[in-house]
């Protein structure tokens, strides 16, 4: 709204148009519609330029803001409607990861994250993959037997080199090792 009174005060005053011829300007081609009636003068046409290009990025950020605003919220309320459905038979199968009959937090957490769009089933994989890398022991959990003097182990060394090198990089950056 700023922007666009300044491209009127300039139009005003550099052009001498009227209040509403400026304005109208200002509309039409901001919103890119440019029906040609009202051009500025050849002296101008270089800062017009300038504030057309600025104009249209800025009018194009703003209606990109509200549309992320009104899909987060479709995107919030599809998430609020999916958790309070009820738990089905079928529901509870497809949150049993380890296939125990039971979910618990941890499988559920992970089934809506990634049923509600929030993560990808591809980088819970990944993150799954580097853990058991660094389990050395096996133990699934990580404790100071599986970091305090060991080095990154093979299997996540070759599962970074052949998926995702940050991986690699950002775990031999945390124990100050080379992959």
């Amino acid at each position: 709204v700023m922007f666009m009174l300044a491209g009127t005060g300039y139009m005003c005053v550099l052009e001498g148009w009227s209040f509403l011829d400026s304005i109208y300007w200002g509309v039409i081609t901001v919103s890119t519609t440019g029906y040609g009636d009202l051009n500025p003068s050849e002296d101008h046409r270089a800062a017009a330029s300038i504030y057309i290009l600025l104009s249209c990025a800025m009018f194009a950020f703003t209606i990109a803001s509200m549309m992320a605003v009104f899909v987060a919220k479709a995107k919030r309320d599809a998430a609020n409607e999916f958790m309070r459905a009820a738990l089905t038979p079928e529901l509870l199968v497809a949150m049993d990861e380890d296939g125990d009959g039971g979910v618990d937090l941890n499988e559920f957490r992970i089934f809506m994250l990634t049923k509600l769009g929030f993560v990808e089933q591809e980088t819970m994989d990944e993150i799954d993959a580097a853990f058991r890398a660094l389990d050395v022991d096996n133990s699934g959990t990580l404790d100071k037997d599986d970091l305090v003097g060991t080095t990154i182990s093979p299997n996540l060394k070759m599962q970074a080199n052949q998926k995702d090198p940050m991986v690699c990089n950002s775990v031999a950056y945390e124990f100050n090792k080379n992959c």
